[in-house]
């Protein structure tokens, strides 16, 4: 087993990031930009000046809140940020809006996160189901045949983690872009920048924390095959 106590150390950074990140967005949701525009003004007057007219803005209707989507080219916020004119609001639509500039220039680890997302539905069960029977017929004693269930297994796995770790440069870069964006369009005062950095960077402890989880995940996999 992993030694418990990496186990619990791992479990309290992970709820303490989601405190951090909703402690953010409760109080910067309660700040109101100077820019006086909404999320999805903002987000349309960002994405009009890196030429990108073609990219439309749109409510959330999923259960994924605010996301760009790569597949229809479009930038959609969830109700809080579309219509909210807050810190909060604006920061998160320069952030998708980063995403958007990134699908625009192929930024390379985008691309290839996008390329993994349909392995990364499926991935981790198929990866641990293969796993545990290429473990299982090892010890059965079939060995070339578990030997090859095992590997397949975390190669799956594997290119599943991958897309986590290819994660958190993608959202470091869009989150530089978006206060880039915002600058020079002049959608926030100097004081403001920090209050926006603040909101970008307790949403990137997300997939810090989740990068964390995935190491974890892999030691617990991999330890009884050592």
């Amino acid at each position: 087993m992993v030694p418990l106590l990496v186990y619990l150390a791992t479990i309290a950074i992970t709820t303490w990031v989601q405190a951090k990140v909703q402690r953010t967005a409760a109080k910067f949701s309660a700040i109101t930009a100077s820019a006086g525009l909404a999320g999805h003004q903002a987000a349309r007057r960002l994405l009009d000046s890196v030429g990108l007219q073609n990219v439309p803005v749109a409510p959330s209707t999923g259960p994924f809140g605010d996301y760009y989507d790569h597949v229809n080219r479009e930038l959609r916020l969830s109700g809080n940020v579309y219509g909210g004119t807050s810190i909060y609001s604006i920061a998160v639509a320069a952030h998708e809006a980063g995403h958007a500039v990134q699908h625009q220039i192929r930024y390379p680890l985008l691309m290839f996160r996008t390329a993994v997302i349909p392995v990364a539905k499926y991935g981790p069960g198929l990866g641990y189901i293969l796993l545990l029977v290429g473990g299982g017929t090892l010890f059965a004693g079939a060995g070339s045949i578990g030997l090859r269930l095992v590997l397949l297994g975390a190669a799956i796995y594997a290119l599943t983690m991958a897309l986590t770790f290819a994660s958190l440069p993608v959202e470091f870069n869009a989150s530089k872009r978006a206060i880039a964006l915002l600058e020079s369009n002049n959608l926030v005062s100097p004081e403001e920048r920090a209050d926006v950095k603040s909101v970008l960077n307790a949403a990137a402890l997300t997939y810090v924390a989740a990068a964390a989880m995935s190491l974890l995940n892999i030691a617990r996999l991999v330890r009884p095959f050592r």
